[in-house]
């Protein structure tokens, strides 16, 4: 199996093999191991479905969304995250969604998806608290704040109005 290192930037990700964990201008890299190709699971659908709605960066083409259940999972992060790479061609990744999702106890993730070519090629889960868990709910960072200044946390809200 091979590992390979990722980091995000503002300009896009990179992948190269690697060996070990590593920090690089103070990020952290995920450490991807290739897998055999298995169906997305339900829970991480839902997670990227929510995310592309609710924290979209660009415009979302409308037939994304139903082809999301049809993703296959080629790599996990061996840190426990819950971060997954899909199937999907060759090229630059760029950040599709990037928002805030909650975990059923209400501790925050960061949640991206990123897209190459059109295609969803990973989604990303930055767990602060090393829960791996995914979120029930996601929300755009906008509405996180919102929520916060309105002191009506309710992590079962933003998943009730999608």
């Amino acid at each position: 199996m091979v590992s390979t290192k990722k980091w995000s930037g503002h300009y896009g990700r990179r992948s190269e093999p690697v060996i070990s964990r590593w920090v690089c201008w103070g990020l952290t890299l995920e450490i991807m191991k290739t897998i055999v190709p298995r169906a997305i699971t339900a829970e991480e659908a839902a997670v990227v479905k929510q995310a592309l709605l609710r924290a979209a960066q660009t415009p979302v083409p409308a037939d994304t969304i139903q082809f999301i259940d049809s993703l296959r999972v080629t790599a996990e992060c061996e840190c426990g995250c819950r971060s997954v790479e899909f199937e999907c061609s060759e090229g630059l990744e760029n950040r599709w969604a990037d928002g805030v999702g909650y975990l059923q106890t209400g501790e925050r993730v960061d949640v991206l998806v990123w897209e190459r070519n059109g295609q969803v090629s990973s989604l990303e889960i930055v767990d602060h608290l090393g829960a791996g868990k995914l979120p029930v709910s996601v929300c755009s960072w906008e509405e996180a704040g919102k929520m916060l200044s309105n002191s009506s946390f309710d992590p079962d809200a933003t998943r009730r109005s999608t």
